[in-house]
C-alpha cells in the first residue's frame, strides 16, 4: 500500500515524542483522506463537555453534532473520561438521520515531552485502574491550584 513516501516503521525509529506524534498525525491524515475517496466523513476529534471546561452537556453536544451533520465526535475532556460514554466507541441513533452518530470515548492529558508540555489526545480509551488513578490525581492537582489562586486573590 502506497503511503505517500512515509514508511510506517519510521515512527519507531524517531527519538523524540514530538517527532513520533507528528509522524502519526501525517499517517492518520493520509488514512482519513484515503477513506474520504470512497465516502466522505465529517468528524470533530476534540470536544469538551461540562465534565471539564466545555459549555455543552453530552446530550447538548450530541444534538449540536446532529445539526452539524457530523459522523463522528470524540469527547476528550481534560483529565477525565466522560462517565456517560459506556464503551470506546458508541453509536447514537438520531431520529432524523439515516446513519448513526458515533461517539468516541477520549481524554485530553497535558504531558511533558522533554522540556515542553503538550496536550495529548487519547481516543477509544479504556477505563483502566492506572488511568483512573492518574485522572483522579490530575483533578486533585487542579483543585489544589484553584484553592491556591483563591487564597492569593483573598490576600491581595
Amino acid at each position: 500500500m502506497d503511503s505517500g513516501g512515509i514508511h510506517p516503521e519510521a515512527v519507531c525509529s524517531w527519538p523524540s515524542l514530538g517527532e513520533r506524534l507528528r509522524e502519526r498525525r501525517i499517517l492518520s491524515r493520509w488514512r482519513i483522506i484515503r477513506s474520504m475517496e470512497a465516502s466522505p466523513l465529517v468528524a470533530d476529534l476534540h470536544s469538551h463537555t461540562t465534565v471539564s471546561d466545555g459549555s455543552f452537556t453530552l446530550e447538548t453536544l450530541t444534538d449540536a453534532a446532529q445539526r452539524a451533520d457530523l459522523d463522528w465526535v470524540a469527547v476528550t475532556d481534560h483529565d477525565r473520561i466522560h462517565p456517560d460514554i459506556e464503551a470506546p466507541v458508541v453509536e447514537r441513533q438520531v431520529d432524523s438521520r439515516e446513519k448513526p452518530l458515533r461517539l468516541i470515548r477520549g481524554i485530553e492529558l497535558r504531558v511533558k515531552a522533554g522540556d515542553q508540555r503538550v496536550d495529548l489526545l487519547g481516543y477509544g480509551v479504556e477505563r483502566t485502574d492506572a488511568l483512573v488513578a492518574e485522572s483522579n490525581r490530575l483533578q486533585q492537582n487542579r483543585k489544589d491550584r484553584a484553592g491556591e489562586i483563591v487564597e492569593c486573590v483573598d490576600i491581595n
